[in-house]
């Protein structure tokens, strides 16, 4: 989220030089693992059986590729970009009460104006929108700003952990027979099969109203809901904790205290990912059933793992943005990428639609995991380059401009104020 500057008279958007360029760096890093676990999870868990993801050419590199996507990635990355969340509004927040000014009022106009384009996203582009989620759960912000920092973290820490409590006890009170877990995996795969004869189709509104049925209804009207935006509200809530901290404008402070914490971190989140990764093999090879008490117990400590290895990462970024004047350049190319976050999320939706659906390329059961990470490096890399071109040039990326612009209700200036620019050649 961009951070908003206030005048005496209005509000507007952040200057340049009022940016962090590390949270940028952060939220540039945190885009490549979001864009690489959308691409593993839209082009083989919602749409590919077992069985065709057996008949892959890459099927053996996939098997491998998989758990270290799963271990690696998953959830990580989208823990770092929800907690960034929380973090831009509380710097926002601090930025108004220094200049006496309220920001209630265009913070909620700019959820709103979120939510409008995360529905147009879902319509439009693609179902695993994250945007309307963000909008939604972004009020709550609003609510809890004024908690003092015990509470926060407190509550941050119910939010997170009673999703998982709650998914592992749920089949332990079902009871769920193995004939009825084998049946919801029949119906799972007869879904997916005819998912996949929508999106390798070439119709575009069918593909459309699929992403439409599928995220208000599949992933939203039937609970997922109920797991995310607990889970995405604690990460803001984290966010909002350092922010109001004020950590990300003394990081420099905060080394001796990252060196110590790292290792630990690294440790736990290593241990809580392996035990998440082993429980999802033995439940998927059947040698584990949803309703064994291992399932219940694991869950927690799934999301302690989660958490703990995204702090690693952040520990890391930061360690190393402070190692070196060299060390600082190289993180910098990340950051053009985090000032168009939207622009690039945005973007990287059309291009599931172009190269995998069938009203474009059609790989669409044609890749894996390997594939596509070979995918997410290609078209992150183009990102960077276009990027850091675009922003040489104006203050926004194209989608930033078009929030910000309804966002103040006037047109903002796309080229930066009293700076001359070089034209391309």
């Amino acid at each position: 989220m961009e951070l908003a500057r206030v005048t005496p008279a209005h509000l507007e958007p952040v200057s340049s030089h009022e940016r962090l360029d590390l949270v940028d760096i952060v939220r540039g890093f945190a885009l490549f693992g979001v864009l690489l676990a959308n691409l593993v999870w839209t082009t083989t868990d919602e749409l590919l059986t077992d069985v065709r993801l057996s008949q892959l050419p890459t099927a053996p590199v996939d098997r491998i590729v998989k758990p270290l996507v799963v271990f690696f990635i998953d959830h990580k990355f989208i823990t770092l970009f929800s907690f960034l969340f929380g973090l831009g509004f509380a710097i926002q927040l601090s930025r108004a009460r220094d200049r006496g000014r309220d920001v209630v009022a265009i913070y909620a106009r700019r959820l709103s104006i979120l939510a409008i384009i995360g529905v147009l996203h879902v319509a439009v582009l693609w179902f695993g929108d994250i945007l309307l989620i963000y909008a939604v759960t972004g009020f709550g912000l609003l609510v809890v700003r004024r908690f003092n920092g015990g509470v926060l973290i407190i509550l941050a820490l119910v939010l997170t952990l009673l999703p998982s409590v709650a998914t592992g006890l749920y089949p332990r009170m079902t009871g769920g027979s193995a004939q009825a877990e084998a049946s919801a995996q029949a119906d799972d795969d007869a879904d997916k099969e005819r998912r996949l004869a929508i999106f390798d189709g070439e119709s575009y509104m069918a593909i459309a109203r699929d992403d439409i049925s599928h995220f208000f209804g599949d992933m939203l009207s039937r609970g997922v809901a109920l797991t995310i935006v607990p889970l995405v509200f604690a990460r803001f809530i984290f966010g909002l904790y350092v922010g109001r901290r004020n950590w990300p404008q003394r990081t420099a402070n905060l080394l001796p205290v990252l060196w110590r914490l790292l290792p630990w971190a690294a440790v736990v989140g290593v241990l809580g990912t392996t035990v998440s990764v082993l429980r999802e093999h033995l439940q998927h090879t059947q040698a584990l059933r949803p309703d064994s008490l291992w399932v219940t117990v694991t869950a927690p400590i799934e999301e302690i793992g989660v958490l703990t290895m995204s702090f690693s990462y952040l520990s890391v970024l930061v360690l190393l943005f402070h190692r070196s004047v060299t060390w600082r350049r190289r993180l910098g190319h990340l950051a053009p990428v985090g000032r168009m976050a939207l622009t690039n999320y945005l973007t990287q939706s059309l291009l599931y639609l172009l190269l995998f659906s069938g009203v474009g390329f059609g790989l669409y059961g044609e890749v894996g995991p390997a594939i596509c990470v070979l995918f997410a490096i290609l078209i992150f890399s183009a990102q960077l380059v276009l990027s850091r071109w675009w922003l040489a040039r104006y203050r926004f990326g194209p989608a930033e401009w078009l929030w910000r612009t309804l966002t103040y209700g006037q047109l903002q200036p796309m080229r930066p104020v009293g700076v001359a620019m070089d034209r391309p050649k």
